[in-house]
């Protein structure tokens, strides 16, 4: 019996050591002063889809058209990521925020929200995290390609610059060149939970697999949240908070396809099942905000099955200390079932 009890013992033991622990971050965590957003890794972006005009187009009176500035972007671009990072034991985030000229860091990220703002996901839902702020970036679309030019306008003046860009589509083979994404890197699988401010319900969530750059499907991301404010109610119903929807275009309606979601911003909880890869998770035609996250590693093997100590025989061969078999009436230290007793 005692060998049954020290087997389950070490079993839990092994199982507590092998349970998994969530891990959490949240924006309010982000220093910023004056505005600028500290910590920020400001690095070159030179991706082939980024190309300028190499000359700026002479008087017109006009604007030049898109086809002559696609016509005209031969020369290669180098813009400006304004990254940040948060990290966790399994999870590394980093915010890329791709302006369209070289603005000061202050243009990249700025922060929103607050305890009691009605833009906070601060009100208890089941076991969902409260989060105040969301940090969001100021500009910059995910775009597959960006040409930039300038132009003289007609009173002699220089215009620009400007961009003619090409934003990201499903089914296009290829990363965004610049923009605003969420890049999250997961050392396991797991259940991800994020907190987003998605700036209007029509014009997309994508979560794209990095590697194979494709979509994770539609009816895999769940979302419930507030439309509008975390007051606010719509469609005749009496609560803020609700479940929603990603279709299979990617953009977000109501759970219950008669109510339609106004256009306006929604704070949502988005949770997702993660493998051990890396995402990029954003809105192709506005700015993606982010709360925080909390993933919940995937529990490992541990020790699924307790074996019950094998029943001693009383049949058993008995020996003595010098390896004779004897019967149960010898008296002294003998041997059975590989264990030692005294019989008195």
């Amino acid at each position: 019996m005692k060998k049954i009890f020290t087997l389950i013992s070490m079993a839990l033991v092994a199982m507590s050591v092998n349970a998994q622990t969530a891990e959490e971050w949240k924006a309010s965590d982000l220093t910023f002063e004056g505005g600028i957003l500290q910590g920020m890794v400001i690095v070159d972006n030179t991706s082939d889809g980024l190309k300028k005009v190499p000359t700026q187009y002479p008087t017109k009176g006009y604007e030049p058209t898109e086809a002559e500035v696609k016509a005209d972007g031969t020369a290669s671009l180098t813009l400006k990521d304004y990254t940040f990072k948060a990290s966790t034991t399994n999870v590394t985030l980093v915010g890329v925020s791709t302006p369209n000229s070289d603005g000061t860091s202050a243009d990249s990220w700025r922060t929103t929200g607050g305890a009691g703002n009605n833009q906070a996901l601060d009100i208890k839902q089941g076991d969902y995290p409260l989060w105040t702020n969301y940090v969001n970036a100021k500009t910059g679309n995910p775009s597959m390609e960006a040409i930039e030019y300038f132009y003289t306008n007609s009173t002699g003046g220089t215009v620009g610059p400007r961009y003619v860009e090409t934003y990201w589509t499903p089914g296009c083979g290829k990363l965004p060149a610049k923009g605003e994404y969420l890049e999250v890197t997961f050392a396991k699988k797991g259940t991800f939970v994020v907190g987003l401010f998605i700036n209007r319900p029509n014009s997309n969530l994508y979560i794209l697999d990095k590697e194979k750059i494709e979509l994770m499907p539609a009816d895999k991301i769940k979302i419930e949240g507030y439309v509008n404010n975390n007051t606010v109610t719509y469609g005749g119903l009496t609560e803020p908070f609700q479940t929603l929807k990603v279709n299979d275009d990617y953009t977000i309606s109501h759970s219950n396809s008669e109510i339609v979601i106004p256009g306006k911003q929604i704070l949502a909880y988005v949770t997702i099942n993660v493998e051990a890869k890396t995402y990029l998770m954003f809105n192709p035609k506005n700015q993606l905000g982010i709360y925080g996250f909390k993933f919940t590693p995937e529990s490992g093997s541990g020790i699924n099955t307790i074996k019950a100590a094998e029943k001693n025989d009383a049949d058993a061969p008995i020996y003595n200390l010098a390896g004779q078999k004897v019967d149960k009436s010898q008296k002294g230290i003998l041997i059975q079932n590989g264990r030692k007793f005294v019989n008195k």
